[in-house]
């Protein structure tokens, strides 16, 4: 049992890099260019257009069965790291005498994988595992709209069910898995733009995690001994409790770390939108994400480093 200290090396060198661009977003906010309206713009730029070109982009390469196979694999460890999570949190986050239950166990439970995640990922692992990360994706966007919805209000609407199948994010990766297995030659006056605008979405996630953190309070949040706790369920334990299952499931080994990062990575935007939605607290969501944002900078390169000891 050891350390892969190169691939350690490399991870704190990547989140290195997306905590400084991080920081352009906190001078935007107080510059006062990056108010909240501009930050809700931005951050629908992101999810709707530089995420899902960078997910489209990920497809323009060749067909070959093992890939398939793979990602198969993956979406079922995806599932899986979701469940044996979500009965984790069931266990650990208590509904008894804790008004903010729900909030918890939702932010607990859903990654930032596509703001930060995806960043990391293409950082380490290059940008071929960002071809693989769409697998999780799904899964995620899955567990957001019918299990969060489901976990806040008892029940589950048709419009929450549409969005779990038909987010741009999504719509992205069914276009690229059409172009993949059809073989569909992209002309490259076509891919190199999208290529171009994927490229943009790591520094513009930072930007605006950087503006979510600025603007968040911060201090009062770090006296809110729960916010400490459910943030380490998030970074920590989650990541920690889907190691047996990567050890379960045989496949390459950037695949299993591909699948650990992303479920290491924050906690997600759209969490503070349902929770607006469905009448929870919004801002104690805000304030989670914003501190789970900060942590993971620290937290990521001690879980790969962990994740190096079992799994070579």
């Amino acid at each position: 049992m050891h350390i892969d200290w190169a691939l350690t090396g490399v991870t704190v060198t990547s989140v290195v890099k997306l905590g400084i661009m991080a920081l352009f977003g906190v001078m935007g906010v107080k510059m006062g260019i990056l108010d909240d309206v501009g930050t809700d713009k931005l951050t629908k730029v992101l999810l709707n257009i530089l995420i899902p070109a960078m997910l489209f982009s990920s497809y323009f390469t060749e067909f070959q069965p093992d890939k398939l196979s793979n990602m198969l694999k993956v979406f079922l460890a995806s599932f899986l790291c979701h469940v044996v999570s979500m009965v984790i949190i069931r266990l650990v986050i208590r509904k008894k005498n804790n008004p903010e239950y729900e909030v918890e166990s939702a932010m607990a439970l859903l990654t930032n994988c596509g703001s930060i995640g995806i960043p990391l990922i293409s950082m380490i692992l290059g940008q071929e595992c960002v071809f693989f990360v769409a697998a999780y994706m799904t899964i995620n966007s899955f567990f957001l709209w019918i299990y969060v919805p489901l976990l806040f209000s008892g029940k589950v609407t048709k419009q929450s069910v549409k969005k779990a199948f038909i987010s741009p994010c999504l719509v992205a990766i069914y276009l690229g898995l059409i172009v993949f297995f059809f073989r569909i030659p992209i002309p490259q006056i076509i891919a190199v733009p999208i290529e171009s605008v994927g490229s943009c979405s790591a520094s513009v996630a930072m930007m605006i995690g950087g503006a979510l953190v600025a603007r968040s309070d911060i201090k009062g949040l770090l006296k809110n001994p729960r916010a400490y706790f459910v943030t380490f369920v998030r970074l920590i334990l989650n990541p920690l409790v889907c190691i047996p299952v990567l050890l379960l499931i045989p496949m390459p080994r950037d695949l299993s770390l591909t699948i650990y990062i992303a479920h290491a990575a924050g906690s997600g935007f759209a969490c503070a939108m349902l929770a607006r939605e469905y009448k929870k607290n919004a801002g104690y969501c805000a304030g989670i994400m914003a501190l789970a944002t900060v942590f993971c900078m620290v937290t990521v390169p001690i879980m790969v480093a962990v994740y190096t000891m079992f799994i070579h």
